[in-house]
């Protein structure tokens, strides 16, 4: 089916499409800035917060790829509906959450909505338009969805202060509720196929591999030296991932269909899919945290300063996509990835109380202009298939993007932690506390920067401690940067190897 067939019903499909997936952006950029609030008013630790995002992005990673054989199916339209009251639902639940715990569970509910949800809006996109325009409307989807997103981080900021974390979960109820009414009203039901039964052993193998590796990731900082469980849990997930691969390379109806991957386009592009939004998730993660408790901004003025990265997107990611339509893929492809690394490279270098317009602004410049030129064409590319297995390739780009944010607040979450420790722990070396106090002082590092000396320290001691908490962090945060700084590169050559323009 294509727009050309339905002219008056393209403003209300790309409504309907756009607004969906910003919703799905929006939720990550929300609760990212209402992370610090949360993690004080639950007086949790680093590890409780990437629970919370963790609980997402799993059921998200997981159930994508099962929506796009469910959308062709059962219909693209109804699983994207369906995704959408689902999404809408469990984000009203999490706003009520009492205690951690609860805001995890419903939180992995509003990620399996939003694994309906968000390649459907990609996969309708690639049926109604014609591949002349695609690349133009696929850009204008970005644009506009990022759009949507940019808003994240300024709306959560005011939210939390205004009213509270919770708030940020509730704003997620009236754009749900819109979306229903675009969607029935615009987007016509495209064809489907009721003869495949889904992939249950690929779920299940799938979904306990990757709750495997990341439970197993987040718990890692905490078990040095005192437990091998952590370590147990991380091989047991990538074995069952080893097994999931072989369960899709024998089963009839894969839920992940291996054969695409043939396609150099289509594995470099997600490949390369895997290492940046990695980098994208974890400094989102981590730079929040630097913003609010280290360099002691408000969540408003925290929401303010990501703002030029999130607009950067919004703005050039269409005119990207038009460029990628004239000349392929492959020069952004080089030269974007290029760009995102010298971004992480100047966000690396600000010290303690950096201020922002020398400090951090330059570097999210380079960082966004760097993903604007990039998305468009990664996902044209990874799209790079027959329209039959559109829903199919929609949902496997989206969950290589979910896993790779996944794993990146897992893994850079935890590293960060380690780093963060051991730094910590050789100041308190060379300080003047004793014994019994370093050992307090150190119990409390998996809080990060919220880390503050015992209440029974006099001023000065507290003030110390102060001191090397930032300083610590600080240390920790270079040595991601650096860690991005290497995925971005990796993303580039794997663009030279696999991506070539028509």
């Amino acid at each position: 089916m294509r727009s050309s067939q339905h002219p008056a019903h393209e403003h209300g499909i790309l409504f309907a499409t756009i607004l969906a997936s910003g919703m799905g952006f929006l939720a990550g950029t929300l609760v990212s800035i209402a992370a610090p609030p949360i993690q004080e008013y639950f007086q949790a630790e680093v590890a409780a917060l990437q629970w919370i995002l963790n609980a997402f992005a799993l059921t998200l990673a997981v159930f994508i790829l099962m929506s796009g054989s469910l959308s062709d199916i059962y219909g693209r339209r109804r699983v994207f509906a369906v995704g959408i009251f689902i999404f809408t639902a469990s984000s009203g639940l999490s706003a009520v959450s009492p205690n951690v715990p609860y805001l995890v569970s419903f939180q992995a509910l509003q990620g399996f909505g939003a694994a309906l949800m968000v390649p459907g809006s990609l996969a309708i996109i690639h049926n109604v338009f014609p591949e002349k325009r695609r690349g133009r409307v696929i850009g204008l989807w970005a644009g506009l969805s990022g759009a949507i997103a940019s808003i994240g981080p300024l709306l959560g900021g005011w939210l939390v202060e205004l009213f509270s974390w919770r708030a940020v979960f509730f704003v997620n109820l009236p754009l749900g509720l819109l979306t229903i009414i675009f969607t029935y009203l615009y987007i016509p039901e495209i064809e489907r196929r009721r003869d495949i039964p889904l992939d249950w052993p690929g779920i299940v193998l799938a979904g306990s591999g990757l709750f495997g590796i990341s439970t197993g990731l987040i718990l890692l900082p905490n078990e040095i030296g005192t437990s091998r469980s952590a370590l147990f849990l991380v091989i047991t997930g990538m074995v069952l991932l080893l097994f999931f691969v072989l369960q899709e390379r024998r089963s009839p109806h894969p839920l992940l269909p291996l054969f695409i991957f043939r396609n150099p386009l289509v594995a470099g592009a997600n490949v390369a899919t895997l290492l940046l939004y990695f980098a994208l998730n974890g400094i989102i993660f981590l730079l929040v945290l630097r913003l609010q408790q280290i360099e002691r901004y408000s969540p408003l003025q925290a929401g303010l300063a990501l703002l030029p990265f999130s607009i950067l997107i919004a703005l050039l990611a269409g005119p990207f996509g038009t460029l990628s339509d004239r000349l392929g893929p492959r020069h952004q492809m080089l030269y974007g990835p290029f760009l995102v690394a010298s971004g992480f490279g100047l966000l690396a270098l600000p010290g303690e109380s950096a201020g922002y317009w020398s400090g951090f602004f330059p570097g999210l410049v380079l960082y966004g202009v760097g993903m604007a030129c990039i998305i468009p064409p990664l996902t044209k590319s990874a799209l790079a298939v027959k329209e039959s297995l559109s829903g199919t390739a929609s949902g496997v780009n989206n969950a290589v993007a979910r896993v790779a944010g996944l794993l990146a607040i897992a893994v850079l979450g935890s590293f960060m932690v380690m780093v963060f420790t051991v730094h910590l722990g050789v100041l308190l070396e060379e300080s003047s506390f004793g014994r019994e106090e370093q050992e307090r002082i150190l119990a409390l590092s998996g809080r990060l920067g919220a880390l503050e000396a015992p209440g029974d320290f006099d001023s000065t001691s507290s003030q110390l401690v102060r001191e090397m908490v930032e300083r610590s962090f600080v240390r920790g945060f270079r040595v991601m940067m650096v860690i991005c700084i290497f995925l971005a590169i990796g993303a580039a050559g794997i663009s030279y190897v696999s991506i070539r323009s028509p």
